[in-house]
């Protein structure tokens, strides 16, 4: 599998936005027409972005079924094998874009943009572009899976008693993936908050005959299926984010021939993401299961409303183990010329974590058919029911990252920092139990056509450990012992 897109975004922040004089509002005080614009940052500052990602999957499976019948006896045996991998890289290289100004128009049943044919041909000139930022990410995942179940069924000649049947499931199955680290490699080019004293005196603008290149004018036809008209926008070559490693190199170049044009030291400090090399990027797993169950079908058929159906007991045992790691990691700018919010100092680490996780489960169940004509029947069940988590989400792999929402002033060098986030993202949860259900249902069919039925039912469900994704705190200690807490999502 192979695919590109281009995306815009805003960058700019939300602190630094002016609104125009004119601007027209509702009774309650939202905005509905005005120009916006941003003084602060030199322009309302946009990102655009071109990102390409392959992926590359194969499965083997191998198969063996084996059935025996004598008399009253039937056994049957499956054993399956199965091999998979996978592999990928993603890639986004940016350019960035600082607007004069956003003339909104919110009345109508949509957003509208307005655009002035200046505005236009200044979007669509490569010269008014910078290049911003890199990501890279690569993973591949390897995993195995061995299954066999034995089903043996024993036919009884009685009025009542139809057959008994049990018999056993097993399973073992491990993957191990492997992520690149940082996951995702997010690096600046050259952002606004860079330049300044002890830093670059400009961004790396287009207009520089160094810079220059390696772009497209993209238009996007029949936007809105024709109804509206979008600016020509300019986005970085598709060869770029394909080019990798040795595009990046050249790209975070331009940061330290900006650096070497002021004289200054600094470097862009850009390496690729580490793959392969790095314990910290793997997350191993394994699963096995074991299960054994009986049951037995039934049925009085010289009843004037014969009744048939079964009762089952099915005993589950679940085994699971996870090794894994919480790494850390800060885009948010260093250095001298910082005021406002202060950034805590946390040293990027990563930490090794295992984890091991057993339950067992008794899962009852019956089932009841009532057949009151032969056009009419009722059915009742009864049972209890697991789902177990997928083994996605039993990833032992936590990222923590601490961003900063910056302004700087490029006469003076100072970056104020508006605000710190500091968030995380739990790829998974490896202590995670299974969905649960305890159910009970009635139900009518009516057969009243050979091509035609109606068909009502009640039931009661009561589902218990529903997996869904939540919010919790990790903390960590910065340098000065202060307690910080992480927001984190994750199952």
């Amino acid at each position: 599998m192979k695919w590109d897109e281009q995306a815009i975004f805003a960058q700019s922040s939300p602190y630094n936005i002016k609104v125009s004089p004119d601007a027209t509002y509702s009774s309650t005080g939202a905005l509905l027409t005005g120009t916006l614009t941003d003084p602060s940052d030199g322009g309302i500052n946009f990102g655009d972005d071109t990102r390409a990602a392959t992926r590359k999957s194969d499965t083997t499976d191998v198969s063996w079924n084996l059935r025996w019948r004598h008399d009253a006896w039937t056994v049957t045996t499956d054993l399956q094998h199965i091999k998979a991998k996978t592999n990928s890289f993603d890639s986004t290289v940016a350019t960035g874009i600082k607007l004069p100004q956003e003339k909104l128009d919110l009345t109508g049943s949509v957003p509208n943009l307005i655009f002035s044919d200046a505005e236009r041909a200044y979007i669509a000139d490569p010269k008014n572009y910078y290049w911003a930022f890199t990501m890279e990410h690569l993973d591949r995942s390897k995993a195995t899976e061995t299954a066999w179940k034995t089903d043996v069924k024993y036919d009884f000649d009685h009025p009542v008693l139809r057959d008994v049947r049990f018999g056993v499931r097993l399973t073992d199955r491990d993957a191990t993936t492997t992520n690149s680290n940082p996951s995702y490699n997010w690096q600046a080019i050259t952002q606004p908050w860079q330049v300044g004293p002890g830093g670059i005196p400009q961004l790396a603008y287009l207009s520089d005959p160094r810079f220059a290149g390696n772009t497209s004018l993209h238009t996007f036809n029949n936007f809105f299926n024709g109804g509206v008209s979008v600016p020509a926008v300019v986005f970085p070559n598709v060869s770029l984010a394909e080019g990798y490693p040795g595009s990046y190199a050249t790209l975070h170049s331009y940061y330290d021939m900006l650096c070497a044009d002021a004289g200054n030291t600094c470097t862009s400090g850009w390496k690729p993401a580490s793959f392969g090399v790095d314990p910290s990027g793997t997350n191993n797993q394994s699963e096995k299961t074991q299960a054994l169950y009986g049951q037995m079908r039934f049925g009085w058929d010289d009843l004037k409303y014969p009744v048939d159906g079964n009762v089952g007991l099915r005993y589950v045992k679940t085994k699971s183990n996870a090794q894994g790691y919480i790494v850390y990691s800060s885009t948010a700018p260093t250095g001298g010329n910082l005021t406002g919010v202060p950034i805590p100092s946390i040293a990027p680490f990563s930490k090794a974590q295992d984890f091991e996780n057993n339950y067992h489960n008794f899962l009852p169940s019956l089932n009841l058919r009532l057949k009151a004509s032969d056009k009419l029947q009722f059915r009742f069940a009864a049972a209890s029911a697991l789902s177990r988590p997928d083994f996605t989400q039993l990833q032992g792999y936590t990222t923590l990252s601490q961003t900063a929402d910056t302004v700087t002033n490029t006469t003076t060098g100072v970056t104020t920092v508006n605000s710190v986030s500091q968030t995380g993202v739990g790829t998974g949860n490896p202590n995670l139990r299974p969905t649960t259900s305890k159910q009970v249902d009635l139900t009518m069919e009516w057969y009243f056509a050979p091509t035609g039925s109606f068909t009502a039912a009640v039931f009661n469900k009561r589902l218990k450990d529903i997996i869904i994704n939540q919010i919790y705190n990790y903390q960590l200690t910065d340098t000065k012992g202060t307690p910080q807490n992480f927001t984190v999502t994750g199952p």
